[in-house]
This record gives C-alpha cells, structure tokens and sequence, in this order.
C-alpha cells in the first residue's frame, strides 16, 4: 500500500560496500534515485546508474537497468543498487562496402543520436540508439543506451554533431563510451583500455602522523660549515661513501627501524575497519558544511537568474508585461527569505562544541533544526513560484518569439547548459524537496533516541510537510485555476479587488451541502446527507464548488484524479467576504459538524443560505476560523473611514454593520421538519480543543472563541 506523500524509506547501496537511505516517493523516478543517492556520498551522478536486483539473482548479467524515467514504485526488486560506469575506447575500422548506407554509423554496426537541450539548440549529449547484432560494434562490446563522450580523443560536445557525423564518415574512429556495465567489455576485435583520469580519486584521508614526529623526520638544511666540509668535485672521494664509526651506523639503523615501523603502522591503520578515519562528529559536521555551502552556491545563482535574465528582460519589450509577471513570479521574495535563512544557517554552524568533552556538536544540531522549523511556513511561498512555473516554460519557449531566443543565448555567453535561463528557473523547484536529504545525512551521524535526533527528526517532518503542501498548491492550480480565473471573469468582481489566485487561498475542504438549491443537486439524498462540495477559502472569496467527478481516496486525502472543466461543475458561485456572514451550528438529531454561509447579494435583500456539514469537528473548526477572518478582515478593509469605498454597482458590497445583528435563520434539513432547537440566537459551542491543523497559510490550532 503507497499512501500519499513520502511513503517508506528505500535502502540503496552504494559503491564502497556504503549503504544509504532515501524517503521513497510515489513519484521518485530512478533518475530521482541515483541524484539523491549520490548527493549523499558525494558522488557524480553522471559516472554511476541504478540497477535492480531481485531475490536470488546472484550474477550481475541478470540484474536489470531501468531507464531514469522509469517510476521506481513500478519496478520489481528486492535491492536497488548504484554502480560505476565503466569509461572504455574502442576503435572500429571496419572494411568499406560498396552501397553502404551513407547515415552516419550504419556501417560500423551502430546508430548514434544527440541529445539536446530544452531550447532544441544545443547539444547536451550523445547516446547510441542501436547496435547491430554481430556488427564490429556488437563484438567490441558497444550497447544501447552507452553515452559517447569523445571521438577521436576530441570531446563531442566541442566538436558538435557535425563533426562526431564527419569523423564517423572517415573510419577508422575511436570512441570513448560511458557504459552501464560492471566491469569492461570483452573486445573481440579493435582494442580497448579504461580512460584514466575522468574520475577523480578519493581524497587521501587523515594522518594520524603527529606533528612532533614529522618534525624529527625533516632533514635540517645544511650550515656553511657543513658545506666548507663537503669534498671538492675532482678529489675523487665525491663517488665514495665517508667511513662512519659503529655508533653512527648504529644511530641510523635506530632511526630507520623506528621510521619503518612507524609508517607500517600508520599503513595498518589505514587498511584496518572503516577506509575513512572520521568519526561521526566529523561526518555531522561535514554534512552540515555542505548544507551551508549548496545554500552559498544556491543564492548565488538566484542572484546570477534575476541580475543576468530576469532585470534586463523587463527592459526589453519580447514578452507581455503580464507574461513577465507570470515569469519571473515571487523570485524576489523567495530570495529574500533564502538570505535570512542562510543567515541563521551559518551562525547556527559556527557555533562551537561545548567544553567538557561534549563531542554531540549539540548546539550545532540545535541551531540548524531550530532554523528549519523557523522558516518552514516561509518556505510556503515557494508554492507560487512552483504553480506559475510550468506556464512560464511555455512562454519562454516559444520558438517563434525569435528576438526573446537570442536576447537569452546572448546572456550566457560561454554555452554553459547549468547556467542557462531554463537551469537557473530549476533551481527553486527542486531546492525545498532536497532540504531532507540533508537533514537526514545528519541525522544518521547522530546517536538513537538522543535529543539531537529528535529535534533533526523534527525539522524533517516540517520541511516534508511543505513539500506536500507545494505539491498540493500544484495539483490545485492545475485542476482548477482556470476555472476559477473563468468565475472570476463572469461575475465582475475583479475590479472590486476580489482575487481568487492560487497565492490568495487560505484553506480548502470538502463539505457536504445540506441544502442544494438546484433540484436536480437536492433529489434522492437521507438526512444528513448532500452532494460533494468542495470549499475553497481565499483572502478576499469563498469559492463553492460542486463537481460530478468520482472521489478517490489518496492517503488521508479525499482528491479528484483528473482536471476540472466547466462540464464537470453542476454549481458554482464565488461570494465576496465582504457580503457574507458565518455560523457555527450545534449538533441536531444525529446531524453533527454543521455551519452556514449567509450571503447578501445586495443591501436590503434576504441572506441566501448554505447550510455545510463538514468531515470532522477539526475540520470544522478550521475552515469556520478562516472563513470568518476572511471575512473580518475584508470588512475591516470596507468598513472602516480609511478603507475604499464600498463601490455602487450590481455587485454593491455590504458594509462590516450588515451582520452585526445577523441572526441565523430556521435551517430546514432534507426530508425532516424545521428543528426548533436550530431557530435560534446564534450562542456557543463546546466542543474539544483539535490538535494543528495544516493550512494554506501555516497551521492553525482553533481557540475558544473559534466556536462563537
């Protein structure tokens, strides 16, 4: 069973005999895999790949390699495992036959085909589409997917397409391939051999050498008076070695004996346990450096999107100005946050070890979880950016916009892929979601159920948390906010300052409607019951939404699979704050977690009525909180001498006085008389305090007077 979210953790092993843990999601891709899982042991991605192995498999020929693509939850395995790439040449010289197809490789018994870059200008990549079985290719160990790295020792991305076409034409060619093997081809003709140097050695690891003994192994350089001493060049004595009386020569066997002994034990140590001699409390204090330093480099190329593409493109007229809000979006905000965030990170990490043998780096741990729990809801505003993202693509991309295109290749002058305009829009996307990762890199140097743990294990689940929640805003903004931007447009509110913008929405929830007013929404349903109604809350809106769709349930979530069109709506209304009023209703005849809508289309006119009955008392509570300070707060903004003037239009808004002695009107439930106990003075409500609850805007936890 995959519930929603992070939903268990996967164990890949990594090169080393290293073992690490990632948060498996349902849309981890292995792709996804092998980043995260490099990231942690420092690794290049692009020298590794993920196989999968199942239970029993012992040979590595029979393991398989899926394509980063692929959805690591659809895949059958029982270990995932990230290998090497193993970087060999081989050189094909194969016999030129007459008629031979001209396309580029087909006489050397394999395809070649570029990969390129978003934009379809530049090249990224070359990989073999396909070998011919029994080809020269085939037999020197050439397999689909390898990715061609140089030819004719020149790198393909200098050279271009059109030279790899050119020096594939004029056999005989070396080629340098990157393949997912675990050891190297066997060759049957041509030669082959490992390209030394493409992977970078591990780092050499700490002596344990103290410094007062490398001192005594410095030779002292030599006074005048041991040169006056030394033999001059034609006396014959400079080829022979000085005589050396029985103590000296004992002195220096001493010495040698000692220095052998000691680098044969420093050796030892090396080769004893763990290849590296860093103890958890460095590795801690390494992963949190290297959070420290992502975040440096992070802000850097922020700085680098919005002062070398986003500020000069707003001189410039290649895109509508409202397609360059849709662009650069809340950029400036988020880096904003990000500086004050990195701010604390670096005063949290130059915080020192407490005396007394306190080797926990307890205040350290401190700091940065504290600092992650601290600017967890900040981290919310990327939710905008993320939403506007996917359009903001499509603008960017459009082909025909020529001037744009050249405008953005002028910007990077040296072609470098990472710092294009499409790479550095990237960024903020897949920052927050890379925040556990390197909180759980921490986590895992730290002691079982040690304090220190607890607070990372918490910082954890609150940057999970946000992930979700952006996620969330997409799929909401996806499924429905063209719809709402429809709404919006029909009713004419927007020039009355109503914003229904996926930023604006405090809350959303799914309610039953008790008392539908579209006949053919109120036939056929028991007391209590009422078609599917989905709420939604912005600053200054409700928005009520009746969708025929099929519910499906996802986790601890109710949602709607696929996207919303105007067929699907069998009502609709959007409602102003300013012109509604909202009731908490007491529990009756079995009918429980009841509250009502009231809305004044005009001044003078009868309230229309919505009677909600919610999933839970939490839910409830929640959505009447933030209904009602909507509400508040857009008639303290109309009500008030110093807000705008309520506009005298068709859509005339009510003033904050409206409701002031409101009460709420007799409540007829489906298929049952009027209650008396419902007709009544609004009063209190005693009910449990719930627990948090999540938001659009944080989390809420309801007070007493919540239930008024």
């Amino acid at each position: 069973v995959w519930p929603a979210g992070f939903v268990s953790m996967v164990h890949v092993r990594m090169p080393n005999a290293q073992n690490v843990q990632l948060p498996l999601r349902n849309d981890m891709t292995i792709g996804d895999v092998l980043i995260n899982s490099c990231e942690k042991v420092q690794l290049n991605p692009s020298d590794h790949f993920v196989r999968l192995r199942l239970e029993g498999q012992e040979e590595d020929f029979e393991c398989d390699v899926p394509t980063p693509e692929e959805f690591l939850v659809d895949l059958r395995y029982s270990h995932v495992e990230v290998c090497q790439k193993v970087i060999h040449t081989v050189v094909l010289s194969p016999p030129r036959l007459e008629g031979a197809e001209s396309e580029a490789g087909r006489n050397l018994g394999l395809i070649l085909e570029p990969v390129w870059d978003s934009s379809g200008t530049r090249m990224v990549s070359i990989l073999v589409r396909r070998v011919e079985e029994g080809g020269v290719a085939d037999t020197l160990g050439v397999s689909e997917g390898d990715e061609v790295v140089l030819v004719n020792d020149s790198s393909v991305i200098e050279i271009g397409w059109a030279g790899v076409t050119v020096a594939l034409e004029a056999p005989p060619v070396s080629l340098t391939l990157r393949t997912c093997h675990i050891e190297m081809p066997v060759s049957g003709v041509g030669s082959s051999r490992i390209v030394e140097g493409l992977i970078c050695p591990a780092p050499p690891s700490h002596s344990e050498i103290s410094e007062e003994t490398l001192d005594r192994l410095i030779v002292p350089m030599p006074s005048l008076e041991d040169l006056t001493r030394l033999p001059e060049e034609n006396s014959g004595e400079s080829d022979e070695f000085p005589e050396l009386t029985k103590d000296q020569i004992d002195v220096l066997l001493k010495d040698s004996h000692e220095l052998s002994k000691l680098l044969r034990t420093w050796k030892g140590q090396q080769l004893e346990g763990d290849s590296s001699p860093w103890t958890s409390e460095d590795r801690l204090r390494k992963s949190a450096q290297d959070l420290v330093e992502t975040e440096q480099e992070y802000i850097r190329l922020l700085d680098m999107l919005i002062e070398r593409y986003l500020e000069p493109l707003k001189s410039e007229n290649h895109i509508p100005q409202e397609e360059m809000e849709i662009v650069s979006g809340n950029i400036v905000e988020i880096v904003e946050i990000q500086k004050k965030f990195l701010r604390s990170l670096e005063d949290a990490f130059q915080m020192k070890v407490q005396p007394a043998g306190d080797s926990t780096l307890r205040h350290m741990v401190y700091g940065v979880a504290g600092t992650f729990l601290s600017y967890a809801d900040h981290f919310r505003t990327y939710s905008t950016f993320c939403t506007s993202h996917h359009k903001a693509k499509e603008i960017i991309a459009r082909q025909d916009n020529l001037p744009l295109q050249q405008f953005l290749e002028v910007r990077n002058p040296k072609r470098d892929p990472s710092l294009n305009f499409d790479a550095l829009m990237a960024k903020p996307i897949v920052r927050v979601s890379r925040y556990p990762l390197y909180l759980n890199a921490m986590m895992d140097q730290t002691q079982a159920d040690s304090h220190e743990r607890m607070h990372l294990q918490d910082a954890i689940d609150g940057m999970m948390k946000v992930a979700d929640y952006i996620n969330e805003m997409q799929r909401i903004s996806e499924m429905y906010s063209s719809l709402f931007q429809s709404l919006l447009k029909d009713s004419g509110l927007a020039e009355f300052g109503v914003n229904v913008g996926i930023s604006q929405l405090k809350y959303y929830g799914q309610v039953l409607w008790l008392n539908p007013m579209e006949e053919q929404l109120a036939k056929g349903w028991k007391k209590g019951q009422g078609p599917t109604t989905l709420c939604f809350v912005f600053n200054s809106a409700l928005v009520l939404l009746c969708v025929d769709k099929k519910f499906k349930r996802k986790g601890s979530k109710v949602v709607i699979e696929s996207s919303v069109t105007a067929e699907d709506v069998k009502y609709k209304a959007l409602l102003p704050c300013v012109q509604c009023g909202v009731h908490n209703l007491p529990d009756s005849d079995g009918v429980t977690n009841m509250w009502q809508v009231l809305y004044k289309s005009k001044p003078g006119s009868s309230p229309i009525n919505y009677l909600l009955r919610s999933q839970s008392i939490e839910q409830k509570s929640t959505m009447v909180h933030f209904v009602r300070q909507s509400i508040q707060e857009q008639q303290r903004l109309y009500g008030s001498p110093s807000g705008r003037a309520t506009p005298t239009s068709t859509h005339s808004f009510v003033t904050s006085r409206s409701f002031s002695s409101l009460t709420a009107p007799k409540v007829h439930l489906p298929h049952q008389s009027s209650s008396p106990s419902l007709s009544h003075q609004l009063h209190r409500v005693t009910s449990p305090t719930p627990s948090y609850f999540p938001t659009a805007t944080g989390y809420y936890t309801p007070s007493d007077t919540d239930h008024d």
